[in-house]
């Protein structure tokens, strides 16, 4: 039997005193009861559904490349990545792989969901096709781009063999224009008749070329009396060879101011070394080997002089050697072509200088000197003249007054030997005294 204190929602159940012992009186009680909690469990279960779906998924916004999961209308969660997917937009494809936009939308995370195979530099194309590794996709039509051998060039234009292998399918690319396409009179030239159909979209292509037109090779160039003469074939129609292209001989050498002058000669385009020169001797001028190199033709810049061409200078103590014997030597000043005279000859103890020492040269300057006594004699005493002899002198007192020079040739110099005369007063003669004698008397 249910009784009050067993229902829970006391304001639906009847008060205490009001139950009634009969069977069917209890039966409805019950019954009431029951429904009343029924009605009161789906009321709360009502609200607490209400309360979950207040922060359901299917209210959030899903971030640039996120989608809402497929479950999301049942999914309770208020964040991105409890409501959402990522997309293909967010994935960065790896090598070998490249972006498609198309795939964007698409729910992955993987180089196979949301990219493009790369044909890659390994794919292989036919010999008159080339791969782009870059493109995306796997077969011969996706990866391989054609070259210009395929193109096939429209009048006037021609295939051209060096564009070949460009890959193009352009005429821009592919093809060579004509001379026909060329406009020599804008050029302001005459429109060569034979090269219409020759390859070409330049003036010296395309048109009578006359002489001021062309490019010769280094170091040629186009003379200006033949500037407007008409080029045929061969640059040796109009060229002409410059000095800069010469190679100057072994003595010469190239001149800096003639480089572009015309010209194929040592004659033309160098000048000469002193290699070339002949020093005149009798000009007083000898050659050198250490001015061979040297730029130059004439004797000052090309010779060494001679002492033939020096001055001695007297008045500072030099001389010319005898017979000139320096004339001939390399020289050009006092001490290398010129001599002292015998005072700068310092003689032995007993000697002095000859006479005249100060302007006297000799070879051997050992003869600058003689006994001290021979200018005694030459000074205080008189010679004899030739032929005159002491015993045929008076015999007084000026007989010790007087000497004889005897002169003797000693290797081409003359050699006195001074003999003075003597008073023999016991025999009253005029004699030699002969223990007098001086020798090796100089005599200039």
């Amino acid at each position: 039997m249910l009784t009050a204190a067993r229902c829970k929602h006391r304001a639906l159940c009847p008060s205490r005193s009001a139950l009634s012992p009969e069977p069917l009186v209890t039966m409805k009680l019950v019954s009431g009861c029951v429904a009343a909690l029924i009605i009161a469990s789906a009321q709360a279960a009502r609200k607490l559904k209400i309360r979950r779906s207040e922060a359901g998924c299917h209210k959030w916004k899903c971030q640039q490349g996120w989608m809402p999961k497929a479950d999301h209308h049942s999914l309770h969660g208020n964040s991105t990545a409890e409501c959402c997917e990522k997309t293909c937009e967010l994935w960065k494809c790896g090598t070998g792989y490249v972006e498609n936009k198309a795939y964007f939308g698409n729910v992955g995370n993987s180089d196979q969901y949301c990219c493009d195979k790369q044909c890659g530099k390994g794919f292989q194309c036919d010999a008159e096709y080339a791969v782009n590794p870059l493109a995306p996709g796997t077969t011969h039509s996706e990866c391989c781009l054609p070259r210009c051998s395929l193109f096939s060039c429209p009048d006037p234009w021609v295939n051209s063999s060096a564009r070949s292998m460009v890959v193009s399918s352009k005429k821009e690319a592919c093809c060579a224009a004509t001379c026909v396409l060329f406009n020599c009179t804008a050029a302001g030239k005459l429109q060569d008749e034979t090269k219409l159909n020759v390859t070409g979209d330049t003036r010296s292509a395309c048109c009578t070329q006359y002489c001021s037109d062309i490019a010769c090779p280094a170091g040629w160039a186009v003379p200006e009396e033949l500037a407007d003469n008409i080029f045929n074939t061969s640059a040796d129609t109009c060229c002409r060879k410059q000095c800069k292209a010469h190679t100057c001989g072994p003595t010469w050498a190239p001149v800096v101011n003639k480089s572009d002058d015309f010209g194929d000669s040592d004659e033309q385009c160098c000048t000469p070394r002193c290699a070339q020169f002949n020093c005149s001797l009798e000009d007083g001028y000898v050659s050198s080997s250490l001015l061979a190199n040297v730029v130059g033709d004439d004797s000052e810049t090309c010779c060494l002089p001679t002492c033939k061409l020096w001055q001695c200078d007297n008045d500072m103590g030099w001389y010319t050697p005898l017979d000139n014997e320096k004339e001939n030597q390399t020289g050009h000043s006092n001490a290398e072509c010129c001599v002292r005279p015998c005072t700068y000859t310092t003689c032995p103890s007993g000697q002095a200088h000859i006479t005249d020492a100060n302007t006297t040269v000799l070879r051997d300057t050992s003869r600058c000197c003689e006994d001290a006594r021979c200018n005694f004699y030459r000074t205080n005493l008189t010679q004899m003249r030739s032929r005159e002899y002491c015993n045929g002198l008076p015999a007084d007192e000026s007989c010790n007054e007087m000497y004889q020079n005897r002169t003797l040739d000693s290797n081409g110099t003359n050699v006195s030997f001074f003999v003075r005369c003597e008073l023999d007063k016991i025999y009253g003669i005029c004699r030699y005294a002969t223990e007098q004698n001086v020798s090796d008397c100089r005599s200039s």
